[in-house]
């Protein structure tokens, strides 16, 4: 008797998954490593560092992330078929994709504090 879950669809969809997310956060990791030094070498935020915060780029790699990780553990959860959990892991690139921009215009905890602090 031989035990194997990569028979099954889903298992191979999720690894998929797990290196689409890789892909997105490599997209994004020269970003991220600027981000990391500024704020390092940074006492405040000042507008350059500010403006690198809200890299929309960053933004849309991260909510993509999150919402691949989610249809992750609905299609472990779930365990479909391979058509299904196609489906459930591009259904939450695309939720991700788009909850990103509608966060796009939106201002963070960061520009609230900031506008207050100059009022």
């Amino acid at each position: 008797m031989k035990m194997s879950g990569f028979g099954l669809a889903w298992p191979k969809v999720a690894v998929g998954s797990l290196l689409l997310i890789a892909a997105l956060a490599a997209l994004t990791g020269r970003h991220t490593r600027a981000v990391r030094r500024a704020c390092a070498d940074a006492r405040a935020i000042d507008s350059k560092l500010f403006s690198r915060l809200r890299d929309p780029l960053l933004k849309i790699s991260l909510g993509m992330r999150i919402a691949v990780f989610l249809g992750i553990v609905l299609v472990m959860s779930a365990k479909p078929e391979l058509w299904e959990s196609i489906g459930i892991v591009g259904t939450s690139v695309v939720v991700g994709f788009f909850s990103s921009l509608l966060s796009w215009g939106r201002c963070g905890s960061l520009s609230a504090a900031s506008s207050e602090l100059g009022h």
